[in-house]
């Protein structure tokens, strides 16, 4: 008998076990779930490292992000500077427009796009929000609280998700069969974000940063707003488009990316003018040189005579 006792208790604690971790994650997920809710309905204003569709390289600082939420409207302007000028996207419930600073035509979207083109997508979800909606909708992924930090000043909930990673489970995630997983499996696990940390803030629930893991933590993406900056309201000017300049529609990527493109020549020389300026350096030296043999058959002159 007690050794069925045993086997039994053994049993029931095993199963109370799960039933706690399980809801342990729920928990945690609803908690993740009310970030969402939260940062879908701020306004902010915000630091951006890298804009999509923007070369890191053709940036020369953070962008500034303004996010409004107006009767349940999204707007959003970003104020992109790159090397010879400032480029600015607006994004309204009608349309999304693009232009610089410097004058010309005001670009206006005239075709479908994706979350990589520099307007983002419709939705205006930029960066992390996105995924979280996906990952809290997928029952098969599991979430834990890995502790607080601080991220640029905020107090911050380090809220973890992580994919499940046998076959069968992720042939539901990543919609291949259980063959392909296991025939993908080493590609899969290095290039594959099966970790998932988002920082949520403690004051108020706003997730300020989303970094995506492979199964051995090597970072491969990080998505994040800096200094950012809750507004109550933004003023509706910072969302119009520049009256009395001519607006472009742009039909296609390239149109899109040529509106505001500026390239930095790195010489701005003609080959003639590096020419003229090579002789005109090479006479000066000349005469430089002659100048210094005239003084100095002069000095010698004065010399002999008073000897």
């Amino acid at each position: 008998m007690r050794f069925k006792f045993s086997i039994i208790t053994i049993i029931l604690l095993g199963l109370s076990v799960n039933v706690f971790a399980q809801n342990s994650s729920d928990e945690v997920k609803k908690i993740l779930v009310e970030a969402l809710s939260f940062s879908e309905q701020a306004s902010y204003c915000a630091n951006v490292k890298n804009i999509l569709g923007f070369k890191a390289q053709d940036q020369t600082s953070s962008a500034t992000l303004y996010r409004k939420v107006k009767n349940g409207e999204v707007f959003l302007r970003a104020e992109i500077p790159t090397k010879l000028t400032n480029v600015i996207i607006i994004i309204t419930p009608e349309g999304r427009y693009q232009f610089s600073t410097d004058g010309g035509d005001i670009g206006r979207m005239n075709y479908t796009t994706s979350a990589q083109e520099p307007a983002y997508n419709v939705q205006m979800r930029y960066g992390s929000l996105k995924n979280v909606e996906e990952v809290t909708a997928n029952k098969l992924i599991t979430f834990s609280i890995d502790g607080e930090t601080d991220f640029n000043g905020v107090a911050c909930r380090k809220i973890t998700a992580r994919f499940p990673v046998d076959d069968e489970s992720l042939s539901q995630i990543f919609k291949m069969s259980v063959e392909d997983i296991k025939n993908n499996r080493t590609r899969i696990e290095k290039s594959s974000p099966l970790v998932i940390e988002f920082l949520v803030g403690k004051d108020k629930p706003f997730i300020y940063s989303t970094v995506f893991y492979n199964l051995s933590g090597l970072k491969l993406l990080e998505k994040s707003l800096d200094q950012v900056t809750l507004i109550a309201n933004i003023d509706d000017s910072k969302f119009e488009i520049p009256k009395k300049r001519h607006i472009k529609d742009i039909h296609n990527h390239e149109e899109w990316n040529a509106l505001t493109e500026r390239v930095v020549p790195e010489n701005t020389e003609t080959p003639e003018i590096r020419t003229l300026i090579y002789w005109v350096g090479k006479i000066i030296i000349a005469l430089i040189v002659l100048v210094v043999i005239f003084v100095t058959i002069k000095k010698i002159k004065a010399t002999m005579r008073k000897s």
